[in-house]
């Protein structure tokens, strides 16, 4: 018998296989109605067998819409935000505007709470800008990131494509990663992308807003 507890009972699915079951529940966290208990009966180790599922709700409230922006960025451009909790902080990378190029830029801001913002402060041009692009590589422009804290150090993944691109500017965009070790200077990890568009393939053109999560003993990212 295994059991895993996620939320009060409604539906009944049987007959299911492991991965149909966890799509339902990716379908259902998506729509906003969060698992609150999971029961699967004889599941087979290599996920094939049917199964006996019982979900149920708890009646989780759903999001609420600020009437206000909590942040609109130096230029009114903030875009693509990656959160983190950190210590007694939440820190928010996100996408800027380096209004001299009119190029893309990371920039980052700290909270308390969540909702009030201010940009950390570490001298740049541009307030709270952590990564630029570089004139003729493949990342003059940069958004879309998400930030990961690991092992003490913060790593910083972004994409990265040309100031005129093919079709149009921002195709090819390619994975770039940058660590820093106060969560504020970063360097990048190395001149050339992580990762790259697969020629001929659902992500031939750009790949874009990266999420990563650690799971049994190895990253995995979402693209």
């Amino acid at each position: 018998m295994a059991t895993q507890k996620r939320n009060n009972l409604v539906s009944k699915h049987r007959g299911q296989s492991r991965i149909q079951l966890e799509q339902l529940e990716n379908r259902l966290m998506l729509s906003g109605q969060p698992i609150v208990e999971l029961d699967i009966n004889d599941v087979n180790p290599e996920w094939g067998d049917a199964v006996d599922l019982d979900i149920s709700y708890n009646g989780w409230q759903g999001w609420d819409k600020l009437s206000d922006a909590v942040f609109t960025g130096q230029y009114s451009v903030a875009a693509d935000p990656s959160v983190i909790k950190d210590g007694d902080i939440y820190r928010m990378f996100n996408t800027g505007l380096d209004v001299n190029s009119i190029r893309t830029i990371i920039t980052e801001a700290i909270s308390s709470d969540g909702i009030n913002w201010n940009y950390v402060h570490n001298n740049n041009p541009f307030h709270g800008m952590v990564m630029q692009g570089r004139d003729g590589e493949f990342d003059e422009n940069l958004e879309g990131c998400f930030i990961l804290k690991t092992g003490g150090e913060y790593w910083l993944y972004y994409s990265g494509y040309e100031n005129e691109g093919n079709p149009i500017k921002g195709f090819p965009a390619k994975f770039a990663l940058a660590k820093s070790t106060d969560g504020v200077n970063f360097t990048r990890y190395s001149d050339d992308p992580i990762l790259e568009p697969t020629a001929n393939w659902y992500d031939n053109d750009a790949i874009y807003c990266p999420t990563i999560i650690e799971h049994q003993g190895q990253y995995v990212m979402i693209y």
